[in-house]
């Protein structure tokens, strides 16, 4: 039995390293799928995909959590393997009850029991040598061996893949041009990953600035123009930019809040080649996702003027909780394990990006925007960000998290605050006469 055991380990081994080698360069897919063939493996076809290989999750999953699966799939083998060579070893060679004694005595002597006593009666048939009780047991652990691993990788695989299906976010498409945004032009802004995003550009008057803003998750920049129209009535230049995976922005992996906020850098890049000089001040405005993007990415830099937040929540482990409460998701311990496989994915702990741990860091002047009767993000979120950032301001209005009473009034007193928090740019010179 022994060496059974570790002729499985060696399997099991040189099937974890088969994994690694295979999955090397593999994207990890996680969340949502955008490519032909990974939409493909999120539908179920995956070509050369072997139910219990670990190289075969390794296509699905990444090399790290292949690797992490592969010692899973080692001790469920090495359990395997070990039960059903003591089935077999119980089925062909029976325990001590029924042994026959050679020291001597009567050849029909045999022990029974534990107590030393003896029964020297005829020969017990070959059947009555096992017990059946324990040749059951045996033969049961045998089967749940057997079917425990191929039952646990297909519960896996099934469980990555609702998640992934049930996180990727949809895209919604763009209304057609309206009367007072005739004017507006389609862009492509260059972003992480070689990706471009599509982004509506509205300039406006020289020297006042410009406003960025950040639509939030399944959404779209034609969902802000609105805002964005009472922006440029007040002088401001306005871009509306499709994140990634959203409108009509190239696809990437997978969307979060990390790569929301590389879309916001990258237009904060790509405006100087725009405006020119002198430079002008750059104001970040974003909703829900998109705020906590703004608040993110205003926290790693020093050029943005201010930053105006609507209905941004504070931290993602509670968004993930009442994500997870809705499909009544116990949060212990698979809830638990869901955070952790989603920190993994985007390659940052929620605390280290979490808007109450990044406000304080922020330069520029905020304002927090938020709904009364907000029961996505409740108003709670909002109190504690003010909180965590003392130079803050909340305006809390009637309205809930995708629309707020008397918008018209709201847009009015959000550019009030723009106007005695971010001066104007200066002039520039006139050029020079030529002689």
């Amino acid at each position: 039995m022994g060496s059974t055991c570790t002729q499985a380990a060696r399997r099991c081994c040189n099937t974890a390293c088969a994994s690694r080698r295979a999955s090397s360069g593999v994207a990890t897919v996680v969340m949502t799928a955008h490519t032909p063939s990974a939409t493909r493996a999120s539908e179920g076809e995956l070509p050369g995909m072997e139910f219990g290989s670990a190289a075969g999750l390794a296509l699905v999953v990444g090399s790290d959590e292949a690797c992490i699966l592969a010692i899973i799939f080692i001790a469920y083998s090495a359990y395997g393997y070990c039960a059903r060579a003591t089935f077999y070893h119980n089925s062909c060679c029976p325990g001590t009850a029924g042994r026959k004694v050679h020291s001597g005595r009567p050849p029909g002597a045999w022990v029974v029991g534990h107590n030393g006593a003896h029964d020297h009666g005829p020969t017990p048939p070959r059947s009555a040598r096992t017990q059946p009780s324990q040749r059951a047991t045996n033969r049961m652990n045998a089967w749940a061996a057997l079917l425990v691993p191929p039952a646990a990788w297909g519960l896996g695989w099934l469980g990555l893949r609702w998640l992934r299906r049930e996180l990727a976010p949809p895209r919604l498409e763009h209304p057609g041009a309206v009367a007072p945004l005739t004017d507006l032009q389609w862009v492509s802004v260059p972003t992480a990953n070689g990706k471009h995003l599509a982004a509506q550009w509205l300039p406006g008057p020289a020297g006042r600035g410009v406003v960025i803003l950040q639509h939030g998750w399944g959404g779209n920049g034609s969902q802000l123009r609105p805002a964005a129209l009472a922006l440029h009535r007040r002088g401001w230049s306005v871009l509306l930019p499709d994140a990634r995976n959203h409108g009509r922005s190239d696809p990437d992996g997978h969307s979060s809040l990390p790569r929301f906020a590389e879309d916001l850098h990258a237009c904060l890049d790509w405006l100087p080649g725009q405006l020119g000089e002198p430079a002008q001040p750059v104001v970040l405005m974003g909703h829900s996702l998109g705020a906590a993007a703004a608040l993110l990415a205003g926290s790693q830099r020093s050029d943005v003027a201010a930053i105006v937040s609507v209905s941004a929540f504070a931290h993602p482990e509670q968004v993930m909780r009442r994500w997870l409460a809705e499909y009544r998701i116990p949060f212990w311990p698979l809830g638990w394990l869901v955070n952790r496989y989603i920190e993994r994915v985007i390659g940052q702990r929620f605390d280290d990006i979490a808007p109450v741990s990044r406000i304080a860091h922020i330069q520029a002047p905020v304002l927090l925007v938020h709904g009364q009767d907000d029961t996505v993000v409740p108003l709670e979120c909002a109190q504690r960000l003010q909180a965590s950032a003392p130079h803050a301001s909340l305006l809390v209005r009637a309205g809930r998290h995708d629309g707020f009473d008397e918008e018209d009034a709201l847009y009015a007193q959000v550019s009030d605050w723009l106007d005695r928090n971010v001066p104007a740019a200066p002039p520039a010179c006139a050029p020079r006469p030529q002689p």
